[in-house]
C-alpha cells in the first residue's frame, strides 16, 4: 500500500486503500494534529493542474482495487463513498475552469485512459455516468452541461424544502457559492445563507 504520486486527494487515496486492506481497525476520537487551511494553498487553489491531480489519484485507486476482491458491504461502502468524493472534486473543480482549460483537460484524460469505467467497481450511477461522459466527451459538448447533469441531479431532490447553507473557504469556495447560488435559482431553490472562513 503506498500514496499515489499526487499532491491532492492523495491522503484519502491511502486511506482507502489501508481500510480495505485491513483486518482490524481501531480508532481514537482525539485530535492528532491541526490542520491548517491556507488562502493560496494546493487545496484552496483552482487550476487546471488540480483538477487532473485528483483525476489521477481517481485513477490510482481504481487501479489498486481492479486485481482486489472486495470482501464485504464495509469494504463496499467505504470505496463508493470515496469514489463520489472524488468524482464531486472532479466535478466542482472542472465546472470552474476556461472553456479552454476544460478542452486541455478532456484531452489529458484521453490520452492517459487511466480510469476504467466499471460497473463492478462504481455502484453509484450518477458517478458512472459523470465519468463515462467527460471520458468520451466530443469536443461539441459543453463541459458544464454534463457537470450540471451530475451535481444537481441528486442535489435537487435533497434541497426541496430544506433550508440551505453553504460553508466555503478562500478563493475555490467563493467560485463554488456563487456557481451553486446561480445555478440552485433555475431550480426555485434559495439560499438561506453562506459561512465564509477565509479571514
Amino acid at each position: 500500500i503506498y500514496f499515489p504520486n499526487t499532491y491532492l486527494a492523495e491522503d484519502q487515496v491511502f486511506l482507502t486503500k489501508a481500510i480495505i486492506k485491513s483486518k482490524i481497525i481501531s480508532y481514537f476520537s482525539d485530535g492528532c494534529y491541526k490542520y491548517y487551511t491556507r488562502i493560496g494553498s494546493l487545496k484552496t487553489s483552482g487550476g487546471l493542474k488540480g483538477v487532473v491531480n485528483i483525476y489521477d489519484s481517481l485513477s490510482d485507486l481504481l487501479s489498486f482495487i481492479k486485481g482486489y476482491k472486495l470482501k464485504g458491504m464495509l469494504e463496499q461502502e467505504i470505496l463508493q463513498r470515496s469514489i463520489s468524493r472524488l468524482v464531486r472534486l472532479i466535478a466542482i473543480r472542472l465546472v470552474l475552469l476556461s472553456i479552454d482549460d476544460q478542452n486541455i483537460f478532456v484531452r489529458k484524460i484521453k490520452n492517459k485512459r487511466n480510469i476504467i469505467v466499471d460497473n463492478n467497481f462504481i455502484k453509484n450511477q450518477n458517478d458512472l455516468f459523470f465519468l463515462q461522459e467527460i471520458e468520451n466527451r466530443s469536443y461539441t459538448e459543453n463541459v458544464c452541461d454534463i457537470v450540471n447533469k451530475y451535481l444537481f441531479q441528486g442535489l435537487i431532490k435533497k434541497c426541496k424544502n430544506s433550508n440551505i447553507y453553504i460553508y466555503c473557504y478562500g478563493p475555490l469556495g467563493r467560485a463554488v457559492e456563487s456557481y451553486l447560488y446561480n445555478n440552485l435559482k433555475k431550480y426555485n431553490i434559495s439560499l438561506k445563507g453562506f459561512i465564509d472562513d477565509g479571514k
